[in-house]
Protein backbone atom coordinates (compact mmCIF):
# COMPACT_ATOMS: atom_id res chain seq x y z
CA UNK A 1 0.00 0.00 0.00
CA UNK A 2 0.66 3.56 -0.69
CA UNK A 3 0.54 6.69 2.11
CA UNK A 4 0.84 9.67 1.36
CA UNK A 5 0.22 12.87 3.91
CA UNK A 6 -1.52 14.85 1.25
CA UNK A 7 -3.83 14.42 -0.54
CA UNK A 8 -5.76 16.19 -3.69
CA UNK A 9 -9.36 16.57 -4.78
CA UNK A 10 -11.86 18.71 -6.31
CA UNK A 11 -12.56 21.99 -4.18
CA UNK A 12 -15.86 22.00 -5.01
CA UNK A 13 -17.23 18.51 -4.78
CA UNK A 14 -14.43 17.12 -2.07
CA UNK A 15 -14.29 13.88 -4.71
CA UNK A 16 -10.85 12.83 -6.23
CA UNK A 17 -11.59 13.40 -9.81
CA UNK A 18 -13.35 16.51 -12.05
CA UNK A 19 -16.51 15.94 -14.45
CA UNK A 20 -16.23 18.70 -16.69
CA UNK A 21 -19.51 16.88 -18.43
CA UNK A 22 -20.19 18.38 -22.13
CA UNK A 23 -18.94 22.31 -22.79
CA UNK A 24 -18.85 23.90 -25.99
CA UNK A 25 -16.07 26.51 -24.32
CA UNK A 26 -12.62 26.15 -25.81
CA UNK A 27 -11.22 26.92 -22.28
CA UNK A 28 -11.84 25.31 -18.88
CA UNK A 29 -10.83 25.52 -14.97
CA UNK A 30 -9.48 23.01 -12.73
CA UNK A 31 -9.51 24.03 -9.59
CA UNK A 32 -8.23 21.60 -6.38
CA UNK A 33 -7.49 21.57 -3.08
CA UNK A 34 -4.42 19.96 -1.49
CA UNK A 35 -4.76 19.11 1.87
CA UNK A 36 -1.92 18.31 3.59
CA UNK A 37 -2.64 15.85 7.17
CA UNK A 38 0.90 16.16 8.15
CA UNK A 39 2.92 18.62 10.70
CA UNK A 40 5.45 19.77 8.21
CA UNK A 41 5.09 21.94 4.75
CA UNK A 42 5.42 19.80 1.70
CA UNK A 43 6.37 21.48 -1.95
CA UNK A 44 4.96 19.97 -4.88
CA UNK A 45 5.70 20.27 -9.27
CA UNK A 46 2.72 20.76 -11.22
CA UNK A 47 2.35 18.65 -13.64
CA UNK A 48 -0.85 17.90 -16.46
CA UNK A 49 -1.29 16.12 -19.09
CA UNK A 50 -4.30 16.39 -21.40
CA UNK A 51 -5.49 13.80 -23.83
CA UNK A 52 -8.06 13.82 -26.51
CA UNK A 53 -9.47 10.71 -28.91
CA UNK A 54 -6.88 9.33 -31.70
CA UNK A 55 -8.72 10.22 -34.56
CA UNK A 56 -8.57 7.58 -37.28
CA UNK A 57 -9.84 7.34 -40.89
CA UNK A 58 -12.41 4.91 -41.79
CA UNK A 59 -14.25 4.60 -45.52
CA UNK A 60 -13.43 8.64 -45.95
CA UNK A 61 -15.02 9.47 -42.66
CA UNK A 62 -12.98 10.95 -39.88
CA UNK A 63 -13.86 9.06 -36.73
CA UNK A 64 -12.75 8.77 -32.48
CA UNK A 65 -10.79 5.87 -31.71
CA UNK A 66 -12.41 5.16 -28.45
CA UNK A 67 -9.84 2.32 -27.99
CA UNK A 68 -7.00 4.32 -27.40
CA UNK A 69 -6.33 8.19 -26.67
CA UNK A 70 -3.51 10.72 -27.79
CA UNK A 71 -1.79 13.34 -26.05
CA UNK A 72 -2.97 16.48 -26.72
CA UNK A 73 -1.35 20.07 -27.49
CA UNK A 74 -3.69 22.01 -25.73
CA UNK A 75 -2.96 25.12 -24.00
CA UNK A 76 -2.00 24.68 -19.82
CA UNK A 77 -1.55 27.18 -17.55
CA UNK A 78 -0.86 26.38 -14.03
CA UNK A 79 1.55 27.60 -11.13
CA UNK A 80 4.63 25.95 -11.67
CA UNK A 81 4.90 24.68 -7.54
CA UNK A 82 2.36 24.48 -5.03
CA UNK A 83 3.34 24.67 -1.04
CA UNK A 84 0.99 23.06 1.33
CA UNK A 85 1.17 23.92 4.92
CA UNK A 86 1.70 21.76 7.51
CA UNK A 87 -1.91 20.85 8.63
CA UNK A 88 -3.62 23.08 6.14
CA UNK A 89 -4.34 23.57 2.33
CA UNK A 90 -3.66 25.16 -0.69
CA UNK A 91 -6.00 25.58 -3.54
CA UNK A 92 -4.81 26.40 -7.03
CA UNK A 93 -6.56 26.32 -10.70
CA UNK A 94 -5.35 24.85 -13.69
CA UNK A 95 -6.29 26.68 -17.12
CA UNK A 96 -6.97 24.31 -20.11
CA UNK A 97 -7.20 26.08 -23.39
CA UNK A 98 -8.12 23.58 -26.24
CA UNK A 99 -8.45 25.98 -29.14
CA UNK A 100 -4.37 25.32 -29.73
CA UNK A 101 -5.48 21.54 -30.82
CA UNK A 102 -5.96 21.67 -34.23
CA UNK A 103 -7.25 17.67 -33.66
CA UNK A 104 -10.09 18.49 -31.94
CA UNK A 105 -11.02 21.93 -33.26
CA UNK A 106 -11.34 19.88 -36.57
CA UNK A 107 -13.01 17.02 -35.22
CA UNK A 108 -15.21 18.38 -32.49
CA UNK A 109 -17.78 16.20 -30.50
CA UNK A 110 -15.09 14.74 -28.79
CA UNK A 111 -14.15 13.83 -24.73
CA UNK A 112 -11.24 15.52 -23.21
CA UNK A 113 -9.39 13.89 -20.85
CA UNK A 114 -6.23 13.95 -18.79
CA UNK A 115 -4.61 13.90 -15.48
CA UNK A 116 -3.18 16.77 -12.84
CA UNK A 117 -0.27 14.93 -11.23
CA UNK A 118 1.80 16.63 -8.38
CA UNK A 119 5.40 15.59 -7.45
CA UNK A 120 7.10 16.02 -4.06
CA UNK A 121 10.17 18.41 -5.16
CA UNK A 122 12.49 16.22 -2.45
CA UNK A 123 11.42 12.94 -4.25
CA UNK A 124 10.59 11.62 -0.97
CA UNK A 125 6.85 10.90 -1.22
CA UNK A 126 4.54 9.54 -3.76
CA UNK A 127 3.14 11.57 -6.30
CA UNK A 128 -0.41 11.96 -6.25
CA UNK A 129 -3.06 12.95 -8.79
CA UNK A 130 -6.80 13.51 -9.90
CA UNK A 131 -8.33 12.54 -13.04
CA UNK A 132 -10.63 14.72 -15.29
CA UNK A 133 -12.51 14.14 -18.25
CA UNK A 134 -15.70 16.52 -19.90
CA UNK A 135 -17.20 16.03 -23.69
CA UNK A 136 -16.41 18.91 -26.08
CA UNK A 137 -19.28 19.39 -28.21
CA UNK A 138 -23.32 19.04 -27.20
CA UNK A 139 -23.42 15.59 -25.91
CA UNK A 140 -27.47 15.51 -26.65
CA UNK A 141 -27.00 16.29 -30.00
CA UNK A 142 -24.81 13.54 -31.16
CA UNK A 143 -27.73 10.95 -33.26
CA UNK A 144 -28.93 8.26 -31.28
CA UNK A 145 -30.20 6.15 -34.44
CA UNK A 146 -27.71 5.77 -37.56
CA UNK A 147 -28.99 6.88 -40.79
CA UNK A 148 -30.28 4.22 -43.00
CA UNK A 149 -28.71 2.92 -46.15
CA UNK A 150 -32.16 2.88 -47.93
CA UNK A 151 -32.73 6.39 -47.47
CA UNK A 152 -31.32 9.80 -46.60
CA UNK A 153 -34.49 10.75 -44.18
CA UNK A 154 -32.51 9.64 -41.28
CA UNK A 155 -29.18 11.37 -42.21
CA UNK A 156 -25.82 10.47 -42.43
CA UNK A 157 -25.25 6.27 -41.65
CA UNK A 158 -22.21 4.83 -40.24
CA UNK A 159 -23.67 0.78 -40.14
CA UNK A 160 -25.35 1.24 -43.44
CA UNK A 161 -27.64 -1.31 -42.71
CA UNK A 162 -30.66 0.45 -41.15
CA UNK A 163 -34.34 0.63 -42.76
CA UNK A 164 -37.93 -0.95 -42.50
CA UNK A 165 -38.86 -4.04 -44.32
CA UNK A 166 -41.53 -6.11 -45.48
CA UNK A 167 -42.52 -9.59 -45.86
CA UNK A 168 -41.79 -10.12 -49.28
CA UNK A 169 -44.25 -12.98 -50.75
CA UNK A 170 -41.80 -13.72 -54.07
CA UNK A 171 -39.25 -14.82 -51.21
CA UNK A 172 -41.40 -15.40 -48.01
CA UNK A 173 -38.45 -13.67 -46.21
CA UNK A 174 -37.80 -9.87 -45.55
CA UNK A 175 -37.40 -7.25 -48.03
CA UNK A 176 -36.10 -3.33 -47.48
CA UNK A 177 -38.45 -0.51 -48.32
CA UNK A 178 -35.95 1.30 -50.52
CA UNK A 179 -36.45 5.22 -51.36
CA UNK A 180 -37.34 8.43 -49.05
CA UNK A 181 -41.34 7.83 -49.26
CA UNK A 182 -42.73 4.20 -48.28
CA UNK A 183 -46.04 3.00 -49.97
CA UNK A 184 -48.66 0.86 -48.04
CA UNK A 185 -51.85 -1.03 -49.82
CA UNK A 186 -53.25 -2.51 -46.15
CA UNK A 187 -56.43 -4.56 -46.76
CA UNK A 188 -56.01 -5.16 -50.61
CA UNK A 189 -55.04 -7.67 -52.99
CA UNK A 190 -52.26 -5.85 -54.52
CA UNK A 191 -50.99 -5.09 -51.12
CA UNK A 192 -51.03 -8.55 -49.82
CA UNK A 193 -49.56 -9.90 -53.54
CA UNK A 194 -46.65 -7.10 -53.25
CA UNK A 195 -46.28 -7.58 -49.10
CA UNK A 196 -46.40 -4.03 -48.65
CA UNK A 197 -48.96 -4.28 -45.91
CA UNK A 198 -46.85 -3.23 -43.74
CA UNK A 199 -43.24 -1.91 -42.65
CA UNK A 200 -41.30 -2.46 -39.49
CA UNK A 201 -37.44 -0.54 -38.16
CA UNK A 202 -34.56 -2.12 -38.39
CA UNK A 203 -32.13 -0.02 -36.97
CA UNK A 204 -28.85 0.28 -35.39
CA UNK A 205 -28.40 2.50 -31.95
CA UNK A 206 -25.13 4.30 -32.33
CA UNK A 207 -25.41 5.43 -27.78
CA UNK A 208 -28.22 4.38 -25.20
CA UNK A 209 -31.35 5.79 -25.18
CA UNK A 210 -33.37 6.11 -21.87
CA UNK A 211 -36.73 6.38 -24.18
CA UNK A 212 -37.66 5.64 -27.55
CA UNK A 213 -41.22 6.30 -28.72
CA UNK A 214 -42.61 4.64 -32.15
CA UNK A 215 -45.86 6.78 -33.54
CA UNK A 216 -47.77 7.57 -36.48
CA UNK A 217 -48.93 11.19 -37.27
CA UNK A 218 -50.87 12.03 -39.78
CA UNK A 219 -50.41 14.66 -42.57
CA UNK A 220 -50.88 17.84 -40.04
CA UNK A 221 -48.41 16.34 -37.58
CA UNK A 222 -50.78 15.72 -35.16
CA UNK A 223 -49.98 12.09 -33.54
CA UNK A 224 -52.41 9.60 -33.86
CA UNK A 225 -50.95 6.25 -32.70
CA UNK A 226 -47.91 5.00 -30.33
CA UNK A 227 -46.77 1.64 -31.94
CA UNK A 228 -44.58 1.13 -29.16
CA UNK A 229 -42.34 3.07 -26.23
CA UNK A 230 -38.98 1.26 -25.43
CA UNK A 231 -37.18 2.20 -22.14
CA UNK A 232 -33.17 2.11 -21.59
CA UNK A 233 -32.80 0.64 -25.25
CA UNK A 234 -29.28 -0.52 -25.69
CA UNK A 235 -27.04 0.55 -28.57
CA UNK A 236 -25.67 -1.67 -31.11
CA UNK A 237 -22.79 -3.91 -30.00
CA UNK A 238 -20.71 -5.66 -32.07
CA UNK A 239 -19.26 -8.22 -29.54
CA UNK A 240 -15.52 -8.46 -31.57
CA UNK A 241 -17.88 -9.39 -34.97
CA UNK A 242 -20.04 -11.71 -33.16
CA UNK A 243 -23.08 -9.68 -33.07
CA UNK A 244 -25.04 -7.98 -35.55
CA UNK A 245 -25.04 -4.22 -35.79
CA UNK A 246 -28.60 -3.85 -36.02
CA UNK A 247 -31.45 -5.21 -34.23
CA UNK A 248 -35.08 -5.82 -35.96
CA UNK A 249 -38.04 -4.29 -33.62
CA UNK A 250 -41.00 -6.32 -34.39
CA UNK A 251 -43.13 -4.37 -32.22
CA UNK A 252 -43.03 -1.44 -33.58
CA UNK A 253 -44.53 -2.91 -36.88
CA UNK A 254 -46.87 -0.41 -38.14
CA UNK A 255 -49.52 -2.69 -40.63
CA UNK A 256 -51.35 0.85 -41.71
CA UNK A 257 -54.04 0.54 -39.46
CA UNK A 258 -55.77 2.71 -36.51
CA UNK A 259 -57.99 1.18 -33.95
CA UNK A 260 -58.32 -2.25 -35.99
CA UNK A 261 -59.41 -0.42 -39.10
CA UNK A 262 -56.90 0.94 -42.06
CA UNK A 263 -56.22 4.65 -41.75
CA UNK A 264 -57.81 6.68 -44.69
CA UNK A 265 -55.49 6.94 -48.27
CA UNK A 266 -53.36 10.10 -47.39
CA UNK A 267 -50.14 10.87 -46.36
CA UNK A 268 -48.72 9.90 -42.77
CA UNK A 269 -45.43 10.53 -40.77
CA UNK A 270 -43.64 6.93 -39.04
CA UNK A 271 -41.78 9.28 -36.48
CA UNK A 272 -39.09 7.97 -34.00
CA UNK A 273 -38.24 9.65 -31.10
CA UNK A 274 -35.56 9.01 -28.89
CA UNK A 275 -33.47 10.80 -25.60
CA UNK A 276 -30.20 10.07 -23.83
CA UNK A 277 -31.01 10.61 -20.36
CA UNK A 278 -31.30 14.44 -19.20
CA UNK A 279 -31.69 15.54 -22.72
CA UNK A 280 -33.90 16.37 -25.38
CA UNK A 281 -35.69 14.26 -28.16
CA UNK A 282 -33.97 13.63 -31.01
CA UNK A 283 -36.43 13.12 -34.11
CA UNK A 284 -36.61 10.73 -37.11
CA UNK A 285 -39.28 10.56 -39.58
CA UNK A 286 -40.14 8.02 -42.55
CA UNK A 287 -42.91 9.63 -44.96
CA UNK A 288 -45.54 7.29 -45.61
CA UNK A 289 -47.96 7.03 -47.97
CA UNK A 290 -51.40 5.07 -47.56
CA UNK A 291 -53.08 4.42 -51.17
CA UNK A 292 -55.61 1.74 -51.23
CA UNK A 293 -57.44 3.05 -54.45
CA UNK A 294 -56.24 1.96 -57.54
CA UNK A 295 -55.53 3.94 -60.23
CA UNK A 296 -57.95 5.77 -62.81
CA UNK A 297 -57.69 4.69 -66.07
CA UNK A 298 -60.15 6.70 -68.48
CA UNK A 299 -61.11 7.98 -72.06
CA UNK A 300 -59.21 4.74 -73.90
CA UNK A 301 -59.22 4.93 -77.72
CA UNK A 302 -57.78 2.70 -79.99
CA UNK A 303 -56.44 3.91 -83.73
CA UNK A 304 -56.47 0.75 -85.82
CA UNK A 305 -54.69 2.81 -88.92
CA UNK A 306 -51.77 3.27 -86.51
CA UNK A 307 -52.11 0.67 -83.75
CA UNK A 308 -52.31 3.65 -80.98
CA UNK A 309 -53.57 2.78 -78.03
CA UNK A 310 -54.12 6.12 -76.21
CA UNK A 311 -55.56 6.51 -72.55
CA UNK A 312 -55.77 9.18 -69.48
CA UNK A 313 -54.59 7.76 -66.27
CA UNK A 314 -53.93 9.15 -62.59
CA UNK A 315 -53.04 8.04 -58.87
CA UNK A 316 -53.34 10.82 -56.24
CA UNK A 317 -51.02 9.38 -53.65
CA UNK A 318 -49.11 6.25 -54.78
CA UNK A 319 -48.36 7.49 -58.62
CA UNK A 320 -48.00 5.45 -61.29
CA UNK A 321 -45.32 3.07 -61.86
CA UNK A 322 -45.85 1.26 -65.24
CA UNK A 323 -48.61 0.31 -67.65
CA UNK A 324 -48.68 -3.53 -68.71
CA UNK A 325 -50.78 -4.91 -71.37
CA UNK A 326 -52.00 -8.24 -72.41
CA UNK A 327 -53.15 -9.25 -75.69
CA UNK A 328 -55.41 -11.72 -76.04
CA UNK A 329 -54.48 -12.95 -72.64
CA UNK A 330 -50.53 -12.98 -73.91
CA UNK A 331 -48.50 -10.40 -71.77
CA UNK A 332 -46.85 -7.99 -74.06
CA UNK A 333 -43.02 -7.55 -73.74
CA UNK A 334 -43.60 -3.61 -74.00
CA UNK A 335 -44.45 -0.76 -71.12
CA UNK A 336 -45.20 2.52 -70.70
CA UNK A 337 -43.96 4.02 -67.82
CA UNK A 338 -46.11 6.43 -65.66
CA UNK A 339 -44.93 10.17 -64.86
CA UNK A 340 -45.91 12.25 -62.03
CA UNK A 341 -46.56 15.13 -64.63
CA UNK A 342 -47.93 13.13 -67.03
CA UNK A 343 -51.97 12.01 -67.67
CA UNK A 344 -52.17 11.24 -71.11
CA UNK A 345 -50.07 8.14 -72.28
CA UNK A 346 -50.30 5.76 -75.31
CA UNK A 347 -48.98 2.45 -76.83
CA UNK A 348 -48.40 1.22 -79.82
CA UNK A 349 -49.39 -2.10 -80.36
CA UNK A 350 -46.63 -4.74 -81.89
CA UNK A 351 -47.45 -5.35 -85.33
CA UNK A 352 -48.02 -8.98 -84.86
CA UNK A 353 -50.94 -8.80 -82.25
CA UNK A 354 -52.72 -5.92 -84.42
CA UNK A 355 -55.62 -8.03 -85.40
CA UNK A 356 -55.90 -9.17 -81.66
CA UNK A 357 -60.05 -9.63 -80.09
CA UNK A 358 -58.98 -8.22 -76.82
CA UNK A 359 -56.31 -6.09 -75.71
CA UNK A 360 -56.35 -5.17 -72.07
Amino acid sequence: AVTTPVVLTNTATGLAKVELRDFTETTFDLTLTAKNFADVPYTYNVDTTVLRDAIASMGGKFVNVTTSSSRSTSTVTAPETITVPARGETNFTVTVDISTDGNIMFLGDTFVDGFVRLTHVGDTLPDIGIPFIGFYGDWGQLPIIDGLWTSDNFGETYYDWGGFLFTNPSTGGLSFFVGDDIYLTPGTDAGEATGRTSMMPLLSFLRNAENVHYKVLDEAGTSIRTILTEQFARKTFLNGGRANPYRIISRANWDGTLNGEVVPDGRYTYEITANVQGRENQTYEMPVVIDTTAPVVTNIEYDAETRTISFEAMDEYAGLNVFMFVADGELLDDVVYGDDEETEYSFVLPEAYADAGKVE
